[in-house]
């Protein structure tokens, strides 16, 4: 009884660490996603001078990572 209710407090602790590390990261990335949008993450366009920027730039195939070692 005491062991579940121990493991249940730490996962929702883990949940709310979690949590507050996702709400930080998008408040310290909110200028960002002010001026390039959401898009950012699904797009592959990377032309630094026009300011367009995507973060699918690289590592969109399985195998992507293996060959940008070579």
């Amino acid at each position: 009884m005491i062991f579940s209710a121990l493991v249940k407090l730490a996962a929702l602790i883990v949940l709310l660490m979690l949590g507050g590390i996702i709400v930080s990261l998008i408040i310290s990335s909110w200028p960002s996603i002010q001026k390039f949008g959401f898009a950012f993450l699904w797009t592959k366009e990377w032309d630094a001078p026009n300011e367009i920027f995507g973060a699918l730039v690289r590592f969109t195939e399985p195998w992507s990572p293996l060959l940008s070692r070579c």
